[in-house]
């Protein structure tokens, strides 16, 4: 079974959502190189959203990305972009 995915032109048609990549505390420590308790402080008061369902916990792609961009500096040199 396959989805279809219909054209918006399409008499009665929606978009199908796309789903939203969700990582693992886990896989945010070893991408960003952090100790556990360097990723607890960024969970804790550091700015880094977390969503937690059931007891299980993931990090938003987007939360991920903005993150880092806000922490990203210029490199020596360089215009700040």
């Amino acid at each position: 079974m396959s989805l279809q995915v219909l054209s918006p032109a399409t008499p009665g048609a929606t978009l199908a959502p796309q789903p939203e990549r969700l990582f693992t505390l886990q896989q945010i420590q070893m991408a960003g190189s952090f100790s556990r308790s360097t990723l607890f402080r960024l969970r804790h008061g550091g700015g880094l959203r977390v969503v937690t369902v059931g007891g299980v916990t993931r990090i938003r792609e987007a939360d991920w990305l903005k993150f880092l961009d806000r922490h990203a500096t210029a490199a020596p040199g360089g215009n700040g972009e």
